[in-house]
């Protein structure tokens, strides 16, 4: 979406895709999501490298500086800009996991509404019971 938005020139729009997918996706998921697993971590910070190229053509010089930050490299060394690395490529979207991560999100912000229904604050939650119809009991196990 963002390539093709860059593309057709409409910068807007993949700012704005871009902006929705950093901190609804990335931020308010993707980090929850790590906090299960140490692995994760380090996948995590794999995306959020290619995202910084996504982000390269709007925050060319803070996007630069992330990235080799994170990369243990720098300009100073030889190594290339952002500018002229590859821009990421578009990988097949997997229907059936981004519908069982909704079921989760869906839950995730359900368990929060009720946190402040019930004005726990930051309290945490021991343990959540959540009862699925069968169809998707299935699909998860």
């Amino acid at each position: 979406d963002v390539r093709e938005a860059l593309e057709t020139f409409k910068f807007n729009e993949a700012a704005s895709i871009l902006y929705k997918f950093v901190w609804t996706e990335f931020c308010d998921w993707g980090i929850e999501y790590s906090k299960a697993s140490k692995e994760s971590i380090s996948e995590l910070g794999a995306i959020f490298k290619e995202t910084l190229k996504l982000v390269s053509p709007f925050m060319p010089f803070i996007s630069d500086y992330l990235y080799h930050k994170l990369s243990g490299t720098s300009l100073e060394d030889g190594a290339s800009s952002l500018m002229i690395t590859s821009f990421p490529k578009e990988i097949a979207q997997d229907k059936e996991t981004e519908a069982m991560f909704a079921i989760i999100e869906e839950a995730i912000t359900a368990l929060r509404r009720a946190k402040v229904i019930i004005d726990m604050g930051n309290s945490k939650i021991a343990k959540a019971y959540i009862k699925l119809d069968t169809k998707i009991d299935t699909q998860l196990a």
